[in-house]
C-alpha cells in the first residue's frame, strides 16, 4: 500500500513536469499520469515477478541500471565539455541597439556565412506598449529605436563561419527584462521592457578579436553610407545566348560633392546646347517632382548624332559621372528576348545587386545598326507569315513554320524599343542616350522613333568659333580672336588634345591656326 502511494505521488509529479515542460494541454494529463503509474510499477519487484522469471528480472534491472548510467555519464560529459569550451572561448555582449541593427544587416547580406534564421521579430511589443501613450516629450530615443527594430527573438542561436574576416563562432540573441520609470500627466508608473542584446562567442585569444570583428562589420555596412562605387557595365550575350556582363569600376570612394562633379565633367564639356541639355537632365535627377507637378514623367531620351570624335559617347559618360550614376551600355542585338531587355532597363543588375532605373544612364551605341537589324528581322518575319498563309502544299512544312513564328514572337522588335522609350507607362528617372553617325538612315527606317519625347535628336558637330573661344577661356583664360565662318574641319577631340599638349596660350593658338 505504501509503495502504491509512493508510485502515485511520483506519477503525479512526473505528469505535472511533463505537461509543464512541453506545454501540453491538461486534456492529456490523465493519460500521461496512468502511463507513468504503469511504468513505475515496474519498480515493484512483486509486480514484476508476476510477469517475468527471476532471471528476466535481474536482466531487466541490469539493463535499466546500464541505460541510466550511460545517460548520467553523457549528461555530465556534455555539461563539462560545454562548460570547458565556454571557458576557453572569448565572448562579447552587445547592448547598443544601433550595433545590433548593423550586425543583423550584415547577417542578411551574407547568408552563406551564417546559419538560416527561422525566427524574426519585427518591432518590440513591450516597447510598443510602453510608448503607446503619446508622451512624446518623455519617450526616449532608445525606446523608439527598439520599438521599430528588426532582430531575431530571445533564444535564437546563429552559427557563423565568416570567410571575409576568417573567423567562426556563435551569436546568441537574448532579451533582458528591464524596468523603465515613466511619467505621464503627473502620474508615475513603471514599465517592463524586453531589452534585446546579443552575445558573440568566438574561439579566439581575447575579446579584442571579437571587437575587431564587430568593427569590421560596422565598417562594411557603413561603407554604403559613406562610400560609393559606380560601374560601367557592357551587357552582351554569351555563346549560348545568355546575358553576360562586362563590368568596370568608374568610381570608388566617398560620396562625391555634386558641385565638384559638375565643374569636373560638365564645365569641361563643350557644346552649343550644353546649358539647355544639362539643366533639363539635372532637373530629372535632382528635382523630379517639378515634372510630376506638371503632369509629366521625369525621363530623358537623347539621340546624339554627328561625325566621329565630336563627343557623342563621352557625353553619356559625363552625364553619368556628374549625376553619380552607373553606366549600362546595352547591345540590343545580342539580347535574345524582349523579357530580358525589359528586365535590364527596369531592374538592371550591377555587381550582383539589383538597381533602380534612376541610378543608371543607359547607352545604345551605333543605334542605326541596331535598328537596321531589327528592321531586317521584321521583314523576315513578315515573309514567313506571307508564305505560311499562301503555301499550303505540305502541312508538315507549314507546321514547322508556325512553330518558328511562335519562337520569334518572343524576340525584340522595334515596337519594344518604342515602348521602352515612351510606352503607356513611362519609366520614371530613366536617362537613355543613343548614338549614331547616320541619323537619316534611322529616320528612313522608322521616323517615329526619332522625335522629342522618345529620342530627341541632338547634333554633335565640329566646333564653331564660339566653342573654340570657350575652350580657350577654360584652359588659358584668354579669348581667341578668330575670323572664321561655320564649323572647322577638325573635331572637338583634336582641339582638346592640342590644348592639353600646350601649356601656354600662344603655342595653342599657333597650332590651332595651322589646322583650321
Amino acid at each position: 500500500m505504501t509503495t502504491n502511494n509512493l508510485f502515485r505521488g511520483l506519477s503525479l509529479l512526473l505528469s505535472t513536469q511533463i505537461v509543464k515542460r512541453y506545454g501540453l494541454d491538461t486534456f492529456y494529463y490523465g493519460i500521461i499520469n496512468e502511463t507513468c503509474q504503469e511504468l513505475l510499477k515496474l519498480l515493484d519487484l512483486e509486480y514484476v515477478s508476476s510477469l517475468f522469471s527471476e532471471i528476466n528480472i535481474i536482466l531487466l534491472i541490469i539493463s535499466i541500471f546500464t541505460i541510466f548510467s550511460f545517460y548520467v555519464a553523457y549528461t555530465y560529459f556534455k555539461t563539462y565539455i560545454t562548460k570547458y569550451e565556454t571557458m576557453n572561448k572569448s565572448k562579447v555582449n552587445i547592448y547598443d541597439i544601433d550595433d545590433l541593427g548593423v550586425i543583423y544587416e550584415y547577417i542578411i547580406k551574407h547568408p552563406n556565412f551564417f546559419a538560416n534564421m527561422k525566427e524574426l521579430n519585427i518591432g518590440n511589443l513591450s516597447a510598443i506598449l510602453s510608448t503607446i501613450i503619446k508622451d512624446k516629450n518623455n519617450t526616449s530615443y532608445f525606446l523608439e529605436s527598439i520599438k521599430n527594430c528588426k532582430l531575431p527573438p530571445d533564444g535564437v542561436i546563429i552559427d557563423f563561419n565568416d570567410n571575409n574576416f576568417k573567423c567562426k563562432g556563435k551569436i546568441y540573441w537574448k532579451e533582458n527584462i528591464t524596468q523603465v520609470n515613466r511619467e505621464f500627466e503627473g502620474t508615475k508608473y513603471v514599465d517592463n521592457v524586453n531589452i534585446p542584446y546579443c552575445c558573440i562567442v568566438m574561439d579566439c585569444k581575447s575579446s579584442q578579436n571579437i571587437l575587431d570583428y564587430i568593427k569590421y562589420i560596422k565598417d562594411y555596412i557603413n561603407k554604403d553610407t559613406y562610400y560609393v562605387t559606380k560601374y560601367y557595365v557592357k551587357i552582351l550575350a554569351d555563346e549560348k545566348g545568355g546575358i553576360k556582363n562586362s563590368i568596370q569600376t568608374i568610381y570608388d570612394g566617398k560620396h562625391p560633392n555634386f558641385d565638384e562633379l559638375e565643374k569636373k565633367f560638365i564645365n569641361t564639356f563643350f557644346h552649343e546646347k550644353k546649358s539647355q541639355l544639362w539643366n533639363f537632365i539635372k532637373g530629372i535627377h535632382f528635382e523630379p517632382e517639378k515634372f510630376i507637378d506638371r503632369g509629366q514623367v521625369p525621363r530623358c531620351g537623347i539621340i546624339a548624332y554627328g561625325p566621329p570624335g565630336t563627343g557623342k559617347s563621352s557625353f553619356a559618360y559625363r552625364i553619368a559621372r556628374s549625376l553619380n550614376r552607373h553606366i549600362v551600355s546595352v547591345d540590343i542585338n545580342s539580347i535574345k528576348t524582349r523579357y530580358d531587355l525589359f528586365q535590364i532597363i527596369k531592374n538592371p543588375v550591377i555587381d550582383s545587386l539589383s538597381k533602380e532605373t534612376k541610378e543608371v544612364v543607359f547607352i545604345f551605341d551605333e543605334f542605326d545598326l541596331v535598328l537596321k537589324k531589327l528592321v531586317d528581322k521584321e521583314k523576315r518575319r513578315q515573309s514567313i507569315l506571307f508564305h505560311q498563309q499562301t503555301d499550303s502544299k505540305i502541312d508538315t512544312v507549314s507546321s514547322s513554320k508556325e512553330q518558328k513564328t511562335e519562337s520569334e514572337s518572343t524576340e525584340i522588335s522595334i515596337h519594344d524599343i518604342l515602348e521602352i522609350l515612351q510606352g503607356p507607362v513611362p519609366i520614371e528617372g530613366m536617362i537613355v542616350i543613343a548614338t549614331t553617325n547616320d541619323l537619316d538612315a534611322i529616320k528612313e527606317m522608322n521616323p517615329a522613333i526619332v522625335r522629342p519625347g522618345r529620342l530627341t535628336p541632338v547634333y554633335f558637330g565640329n566646333p564653331t568659333k564660339e566653342i573654340l573661344n570657350e575652350i580657350s577661356m577654360f584652359y588659358y583664360s584668354q579669348s581667341l580672336d578668330l575670323d572664321i565662318e561655320g564649323r572647322i574641319s577638325q573635331p572637338t577631340s583634336s582641339i582638346i588634345e592640342i590644348a592639353l599638349q600646350n601649356s601656354n596660350f600662344e603655342s595653342f593658338k599657333s597650332e590651332l591656326l595651322e589646322i583650321i
